[in-house]
């Protein structure tokens, strides 16, 4: 029971440590990006990536509900299947909804979107 104890611990330390990487990573490429390239505004792109991130998280959290509680009646690659479309299109709709991503509302509904 010990040994379960320690190695939860030490999994715990190694994702903190991943994730105080990552975030001193984007906090020094902020500054990096400020001095190099100061017409890139980082600011607005680090907003747009954890919208992403936020809308991905809730995507993947209901896709992978749905597939618990569907699990014991669908095949494996079916399962897959299901999942990236069942992605794609709840993505797509967002999409359609919040204007997340200019190119994508172009390339569906045509150049009337962009400016």
């Amino acid at each position: 029971m010990m040994e379960k104890t320690k190695t939860g611990i030490w999994i715990a330390i190694v994702v903190l440590a991943v994730i105080a990487a990552y975030i001193l990573n984007t906090a020094g490429i902020y500054v990096l990006a400020k001095q190099i390239f100061p017409w890139l505004d980082y600011t607005k792109t680090l907003a747009y990536f954890f919208k992403v991130l936020v809308i991905n998280f809730a995507l993947c959290w209901l896709i992978n509900m749905a597939r618990i509680a569907a699990q014991p009646h669908i095949a494996g690659l079916l399962n897959l299947f299901c999942g990236f479309a069942a992605y794609a299109l709840v993505l797509l709709l967002i999409n359609a909804g919040y204007n997340l991503n200019e190119d994508i509302m172009c390339y569906f509904y045509g150049n009337k979107n962009k400016p």
